[in-house]
């Protein structure tokens, strides 16, 4: 997957938030991935509503997106929709993850 960038890249008082939102990314990932394995599938929509909050509120559509897919396959309890949907999520996140590294690298910041 290509890199992604923040819609909010060019505004440098937004630049460490949207570091720092970033940054808490894997372990996110990692609480949902818990969460689905272990069958809490309220605990799951739960995360997963509030990253889909979160991701338009950092310049993530897509991610808000894909949360979305995750949070109502997580209301139905649907465990294959869900994997399939967190393993999309967890791609996604280090297209971002990949993303903030090049614009740091780059001096470019976000």
């Amino acid at each position: 997957m290509e890199a992604i960038v923040s819609t909010y890249a060019g505004d440098a008082d937004l630049v460490p938030i949207v570091m720092e939102f970033v940054s808490c990314l894997p372990e996110r990932i990692r609480a949902m991935r818990n969460d689905l394995s272990s069958g809490s599938f309220a605990d799951l929509e739960r995360l997963a509503h509030q990253l889909k909050g979160a991701g338009g509120s950092y310049g993530y559509p897509r991610l808000t997106g894909l949360a979305g897919s995750l949070e109502e396959a997580a209301r139905v309890q649907d465990g294959e929709g869900a994997e399939k949907v967190l393993g999309e999520l967890e791609n996604l996140c280090e297209a971002i993850a990949e993303g903030m590294r090049i614009r740091v690298e780059s001096g470019s910041e976000a």
